[in-house]
């Protein structure tokens, strides 16, 4: 078993950027970026889920066609989240039965599929907190408020810090 985190896929390790300036590790072989094809095994419901995230994963070159299989599975776990999810909405959180009111079991599996989905979602780079540690290439850097400033005053960057002095003659 491996000590010490996973390691990172090559194309979230280029977005999230070295930490500390570490050297880049080889990595595994790259793989082109390209969208996979869905597994065949997914219901309605975790179709709609992969056709909604898999546009943006693709375009920032996140997932590859060898990722479909971990894709669906987070796709189906969205899905099975959702569905127990709407029978605790309509049922209730606890159920009434002879002995007193238990807990419905369907809270059980809601939470145990909750905590499996935030794994595949962390393993995917889906998490807010993934996407935070993301530099995708492409999109512009956050404006300094200075930089905020001078283009508002329409002043050049660089004449920001220097005094204007007229030129001897």
């Amino acid at each position: 078993m491996r000590r010490g985190p996973t390691p990172s896929p090559p194309a979230l390790e280029l977005l999230r950027g070295r930490p500390g300036r570490r050297r880049a590790g080889k990595g595994p072989p790259e793989i082109p970026a390209a969208c996979p094809e869905p597994p065949d095994a997914l219901s309605v419901e975790a179709r709609a889920e992969w056709e909604k995230i898999l546009p943006a994963l693709t375009e920032y070159g996140i997932v590859t066609v060898l990722d479909g299989a971990v894709l669906g599975i987070y796709c189906t776990l969205r899905a099975q989240w959702r569905e127990l999810q709407s029978i605790l909405h309509r049922d209730g959180l606890m159920l009434t039965r002879a002995g007193g009111p238990i807990p419905h079991p369907a809270l059980k599996a809601s939470l145990d599929t909750a905590a499996a989905l935030r794994l595949e979602q962390a393993e995917c780079g889906l998490t807010p907190a993934a996407r935070c540690r993301l530099k995708i290439a492409g999109l512009p850097a956050p404006k300094s408020k200075i930089q905020e400033f001078l283009e508002r005053h329409d002043r050049p960057p660089s004449s920001a810090g220097t005094p204007h002095r007229p030129r001897p003659s």
